[in-house]
């Protein structure tokens, strides 16, 4: 065998090693995106009765199963459970969210 012959052999080698490689990595960026999205996202909804059957039967009717509400007439039991932070029209200092 010649040197030519050789050096023939392992480009062909790099090269399919590469396409190998940069496929691989291509797949590992790719293959996330297919089941992305919400999945039972936990969602506290607090507000009057009507309102917080309405928003929750809107999510279900636009995404079904994606997300796991919860409602109540206050957002206290939210507070207390997981510590955190509400916004509304009571507290100027924070941002407004949305309400009922």
């Amino acid at each position: 065998m010649n040197v030519e012959a050789q050096d023939r052999k392992k480009l062909v080698a790099v090269v399919l090693g590469l396409s190998a490689v940069i496929g691989l990595m291509l797949l590992a960026f790719v293959l996330p995106s297919i089941n992305s999205g919400p999945h039972e996202l936990k969602l506290g909804i607090a507000g009057p009765v009507q309102a917080t059957t309405q928003i929750s039967a809107s999510l279900e009717a636009s995404k079904p199963g994606a997300f796991d509400t919860e409602t109540s007439p206050t957002r206290m039991p939210y507070v207390m459970r997981f510590g955190i932070a509400t916004w509304s029209a009571e507290s100027p200092l924070m941002p407004p969210a949305l309400t009922c």
